[in-house]
């Protein structure tokens, strides 16, 4: 279906602007109040790319672009690729 020379994959950490407030509010939980807070950080701002030191340029520069980080202090090479299990 696919006629590839070669492919790749790399891996990307995102960070984003969000503070988590807890407010005295006495009808919730502290959990309850935590979820709330931690649901709210899904939707800040990117500030901080850590990606791949692997990852070819033009890739790099597609993820920061959609993610308007222009900066480049906000892109950062990671120590290495990430691996699960390992």
């Amino acid at each position: 279906m696919f006629n590839y020379d070669t492919i790749s994959a790399h891996t990307f950490k995102i960070m984003r602007d969000a503070l988590l407030t807890i407010d005295n509010d006495l009808s919730k939980s502290l959990i309850e109040k935590m979820e709330e807070g931690i649901q709210n950080c899904k939707h800040g701002e990117p500030v901080h790319l850590i990606y791949d030191r692997e990852m070819p340029q033009d890739l790099l520069c597609t993820i920061a672009g959609k993610l308007k980080l222009r900066d480049k202090s906000t892109l950062n090479p990671g120590e290495g690729t990430i691996c699960c299990g390992t």
